[in-house]
């Protein structure tokens, strides 16, 4: 089961012969569109994520999971949280041997997780819900 398998169905059928079905969801989607954000240097983008982080998890003390589209980014995210004071977990590719145990907590209240994906873009760019 993915949530991705929709964009290549045509794609895993002519490969594997397996037809993809769509689930419903069983809550309405609770997600929020508030638009979207253009920063001047992607150092004001990252303090931007940092003030979010922060009002998030330590105020509100949600979980946060941010992720990145490359290693290169979430270093960079890495270290402003860090010179903020924000306690996290960075996860990417130099973090395998704990990736495991990084998941488990993820969802805890107050965490921030920082994770890369993998298959991502050699860019500095974020993808972060912020509610």
């Amino acid at each position: 089961m993915t949530g991705t398998a929709r964009e290549v169905a045509r794609e895993v059928w002519s490969v594997y012969r397996l037809r993809s079905v769509t689930i419903r969801l069983n809550r309405p989607l609770r997600r929020q569109y508030l638009g979207e954000r253009a920063y001047a240097t992607a150092a004001e983008k990252w303090r931007a994520v940092a003030d979010a982080v922060l009002r998030l998890s330590e105020r509100q003390a949600r979980p946060v999971l941010i992720g990145t589209r490359s290693v290169k980014a979430s270093e960079q995210l890495n270290q402003v949280l860090a010179e903020r004071g924000i306690k996290h977990v960075l996860l990417n590719a130099k973090q395998d041997k704990t990736e495991a145990e990084v998941i488990k907590s993820a969802g805890e209240a107050g965490r921030v997780t920082v994770a890369t994906n993998m298959a991502g873009v050699d860019e500095c760019e974020v993808e972060a819900t912020v509610p």
